[in-house]
Order: structure tokens, then C-alpha cells, then sequence
């Protein structure tokens, strides 16, 4: 277990700007965007490590990873990634991570990957999501701005359409 933190730490560490990977069979592999792996949006929050360059830099000087997170991010990670009986649940099992500038914080999680913009997004807003992130477009998509579009944009389609009725009825 400590394994695989260790190495998602490790991996974040190497990508610091953000990563989204398949972990199979308790391997890290890196994902390829495509039109089937595009758009991602986390749903559990794994590991946060605070004050990430700081911490990297004592990594670079003293590599004990296991040092840097708390033993709560064991735990949290457990139920999600192993069985009862300490093997992986499930071979395919998505993780991202990504750097908060705002925060100085790096967030490790376990993501979801859609092929469809529409059911990343409503998935995305029923969990209470800031964004979506196109992996193609290499872009952050923000959820309440998609939806503001959409419901101006039906709102405008409503409105055209009962000036057309009311120009027939004249």
C-alpha cells in the first residue's frame, strides 16, 4: 500500500503541473488522450500534500516520501483502491493530480474519464465539481460556466421561437 502511494507522490513530483494516469494491476501507466479518454473530472479526494514545493525540495535533499503525508491519506486511499483481502479492486482504476497555485497545494484523486462533454459536465455538477479538464484541448473547463451558456443559450432559442409563433399568428 505505502508502495503505491509512494509512487503516485513520486509521479506527482515529475509532473508537477498535473497528471492523469491508469493504474492496472497496481501499475502506473500513463494515459493517452483520445476521443474515448477525454474528459476528466475527480470524484475523491486521495492524497493533498500542503506546502508541495517545499516538501519536494526536502525530498530532493532526504527521499523518504512516506514522511510528507499523514497516516488519515492511508486510510482514505484503502477502501478505494484494495479489497478486504489487499488486492486491487479493479484493474482499471483512473488517478489525476494537479497543483493549486492558490494553495501551494498538490491534490492527488481519483478521477473519472468521459468520451461525452455533456455527461462529464452534468456528472461533474451533480458532484459539486469547479471544473472538467479536457485532456485533448489541454484546457480547464469551468462547470457553472458551461451550464450559464447553455441555460442563455436555451433561453435565447425559447424567445426566438415564440417571436416566430407570434409573427405567424399576425
Amino acid at each position: 500500500m505505502q508502495t503505491i502511494i509512494n509512487e503516485l507522490i513520486t509521479y506527482a513530483n515529475k509532473h508537477k503541473t498535473g497528471f492523469t494516469i491508469q493504474l492496472r494491476n497496481g501499475k502506473i501507466h500513463k494515459v493517452k488522450p483520445s476521443e474515448k479518454l477525454r474528459y476528466v473530472f475527480a470524484y475523491k479526494e486521495l492524497i493533498v500534500i500542503e506546502n508541495f514545493y517545499e516538501k519536494v525540495e526536502m525530498l530532493i535533499e532526504k527521499p523518504v516520501v512516506t514522511k510528507i503525508i499523514s497516516q488519515k491519506n492511508v486510510f482514505t486511499i484503502y477502501p478505494y483502491l484494495y479489497d478486504n483481502n489487499g488486492k486491487l479492486k479493479e484493474n482499471n482504476i483512473f488517478i489525476g493530480g494537479w497543483f493549486n497555485e492558490k494553495t501551494n497545494s498538490y491534490f492527488i484523486e481519483l478521477v473519472k474519464i468521459f468520451d461525452n462533454k455533456t455527461d462529464a459536465m452534468l456528472n461533474g455538477k451533480m458532484l459539486n465539481q469547479y471544473s472538467v479538464y479536457d485532456l485533448l484541448e489541454k484546457k480547464e473547463i469551468i462547470v457553472k460556466e458551461y451550464f450559464d451558456y447553455y441555460c442563455y443559450y436555451i433561453k435565447m432559442e425559447i424567445m426566438s421561437r415564440m417571436a416566430y409563433k407570434g409573427e405567424q399568428t399576425q
